[in-house]
């Protein structure tokens, strides 16, 4: 949730290099001019100090040997000899550590969003090895220096190092020279007393991310530079309507009503209570009881601002950030009747608001609380209708995401034609900013571009939107089982992408669409198509092709053979939930049920509270809930769903399962994924 806020706002900048080539040099420096910086290895380490659920996981993969000799302390030299010379050590390491890494830098990167810091940078070593975080980031700088130069620098950093270990070390990573191809800036690090040499190209450094970087959350624009409003322009433009258009021109504050959102009192109730807590509650009848399984954290635990509602978005108590973004908008005017004037910063908060009940599927007050900003086309929601407040700014207060939220919404209250009308709507004034870009003018058509730089990145921004805008419309589509229309718009969608080369994968989505109606064949050829020209001895495409192939067995019903590559899929990544998921529905279909239960049953329990083996014995370790389990709603229904199946106590068993996904911190999945009814006030 919080990259999906905050990813078409923040400016993402990842720094990497090689070992040993003075990456975090370049990142002290960064921090000494008071840029913000994600450090990942700093996460990761902290994560093997301090994270219980790592260390178990670590013990489980590597053994008591990499651990201090009374068993508290992660060895790390220790482990990191064993996967520097070992690459499938190194996958189980990854596939430990960069899960909940990754969860970790999005916490910080929302931080920063909502502090208002214009870009942040990601320090991650393995920035293009792992390529989890690559697709966010905007640009990426490469530390570079001679490989004779990296192996001084490593052997006098660690001393006890062979000079054999340490070639071993760099050569686990990516060849820096691909890097240094692939960044969009490259700082030399070659001298070892070059430090002003470092600074400098460090200070033009930010210079160029300064020009490129986007400000969303400034009370004011008195400070924006020329560069900086032009970059905000880009991602603020919209075109209003022609009476709004007129209105702007002339200057005419009295046409329309100003717009004034505000959160709506009864008899349209929010509910901010946890779900799984208060089914608990009516089930058992007993406060104390469901308090004992379900520990839950509310917005009076954290404090009062957005580093609260930041905690709680991280926690993933949705419930609770969505009672704090209430009480942040009723600080700013917007919980009186008449409702307080929208300003960037509040627009901001209203996204998120949104995103909260679309998450907690209240949608009915999401389309009350939204009709309250009238059209989302008032001259007062574009920055040209007060000057003097916005000087120089350009476009609509209005986040894009926010009018993708407003367009889609009709679907989830059963009116799906009308959201694909307001979806069509979209891409129409999209599109045709886009045929303004290209004819060299301004997103509106007004100005001339004022570079061709401006050009080609805007191009490739609003591109991306309308590619977005038709996605929904395919999901729309798809929930339909409109296939005709739904191959339509994923071929629209191929045709926006090419002139970005970012297609390729809408093969796969049509291949899995083809076999959602029986045609294997041509999802075959589909799914083939997917994979050209990418490169064959990449993990990624290894486990897709695998994917693919075991989705084509189950459309010829071979279902031995798609539980083999689905296997495959889990040595290559453990961590594959997708895989894991289908394995078992595969399972279930060659009549071993009891085998599909278990691996869904191991899917959804903590790893610590799953029975290992210890002095010849099962136990089960003490209930833990500092990391949860992968979850979806998919696994969870489809287990409620073999328990059904399996047994005439599935009510217990699946009460059990409810239970223990209670027990974890945070909204991981809905209450209605486990079949259940719902328990009434006696």
């Amino acid at each position: 949730l919080s990259l999906g806020v905050c990813i078409g706002t923040m400016f993402l900048v990842g720094l990497t290099g090689g070992i040993a080539t003075g990456k975090s040099t370049v990142s002290d420096l960064l921090k000494s001019k008071n840029i913000p910086v994600i450090d990942a290895d700093v996460i990761a380490r902290q994560l093997v100090d301090n994270d219980r659920q790592v260390q178990r996981a670590i013990l489980k993969a590597f053994g008591p040997s990499v651990f201090s000799e009374d068993g508290t302390k992660v060895e790390r030299d220790k482990l990191g000899s064993i996967v520097f010379s070992d690459p499938s050590k190194r996958k189980i390491l990854n596939g430990i550590v960069h899960p909940v890494v990754f969860r970790r830098i999005a916490g910080q990167i929302f931080r920063n969003f909502l502090e208002g810091q214009p870009f942040v940078v990601m320090d991650i070593p393995l920035l293009f090895e792992t390529r989890t975080m690559l697709w966010f980031v905007s640009d990426v700088i490469v530390v570079n220096c001679s490989q004779e130069v990296q192996l001084s620098r490593l052997l006098k950093r660690n001393p006890d190092l062979t000079r054999e270990a340490a070639i071993s070390r760099i050569e686990a990573q990516l060849p820096l020279a691909t890097k240094v191809a692939r960044a969009t800036i490259v700082i030399d690090n070659e001298r070892d007393n070059g430090f002003e040499s470092l600074d400098e190209q460090v200070e033009t450094c930010l210079i160029k991310l300064r020009k490129k970087a986007q400000n969303r959350f400034r009370w004011s624009v008195t400070e924006l530079s020329e560069a900086e409003l032009q970059e905000l322009r880009k991602t603020d433009a919209w075109l209003p309507s022609e009476a709004t258009r007129r209105c702007l021109l002339e200057g005419d504050k009295s046409a329309f009503n100003p717009t004034m959102p505000r959160i709506l009192a009864p008899p349209a109730p929010i509910d901010i209570t946890d779900p799984l807590r208060r089914e608990l509650t009516l089930r058992y009848r007993s406060e104390s009881k469901a308090d004992s399984i379900r520990p839950v954290i509310t917005a009076d635990m954290v404090s009062q601002d957005t580093d609260g509602l930041v905690d709680l978005i991280r926690g993933r108590w949705f419930h609770a950030a969505l009672d704090m973004t209430g009480r942040l908008l009723a600080a700013c005017g917007h919980a009186s009747e008449t409702g307080a004037e929208l300003t960037p910063f509040t627009a901001q908060l209203w996204l998120i608001r949104f995103v909260l009940l679309k998450q907690t599927q209240q949608y009915e007050l999401l389309e009350n609380e939204l009709s309250t900003f009238d059209r989302l086309d008032n001259p007062d929601v574009y920055f040209e209708y007060d000057p003097i407040a916005y000087k120089g700014r350009k476009g609509s207060m209005i986040p894009f995401s926010l009018r993708l939220l407003h367009a889609e919404l009709p679907h989830y209250l059963k009116r799906s034609s009308e959201a694909l009308d307001r979806l069509y709507f979209l891409s129409a004034v999209v599109s045709r900013m886009i045929t303004n870009l290209t004819s060299e003018y301004t997103e509106d058509g007004r100005d001339n571009c004022p570079s061709e730089d401006y050009k080609i990145s805007s191009l490739m921004l609003w591109r991306r939107r309308e590619a977005k805008i038709l996605s929904i419309c395919l999901s729309i589509y798809l929930s339909l089982k409109d296939y005709p229309s739904a191959i339509d718009t994923v071929y629209q969608m191929i045709e926006k992408l090419k002139p970005l080369g970012e297609h390729r994968f809408l093969y796969g989505t049509l291949g899995r669409i083809y076999m959602g109606f029986g045609d294997v064949e041509t999802a075959e050829k589909m799914f083939t198509e997917a994979l050209v020209d990418l490169p064959p001895d990449l993990k990624s495409t290894k486990v897709q092709r695998l994917m693919f192939n075991a989705m084509v067995q189950i459309g010829y019903g071979r279902f031995d053979d798609a539980k083999r590559s689905f296997r495959e899929v889990l040595q290559l990544d453990p961590t594959n939930v997708t895989a894991a998921n289908n394995q078992a529905v595969c399972l279930h279909f060659t009549s071993q049920i009891d085998e599909s239960i278990r691996i869904l049953e191991s899917l959804t329990t903590p790893f610590n509270q799953q029975p290992f083996e210890a002095s010849g014995r099962q136990t089960v370790p003490r209930f833990d809930t500092t990391s949860p389990p992968a979850l979806h709603d998919t696994v969870i229904s489809n287990l409620a769903v073999l328990h059904e199946a399996e047994s005439d106590r599935s009510q217990t068993k699946k009460l059990r399962v409810l239970e223990r996904i209670a027990g974890l911190a945070g909204e991981n999945v809905s209450f209605s994924s486990f079949r259940l009814p719902n328990s009434t006030v006696p």
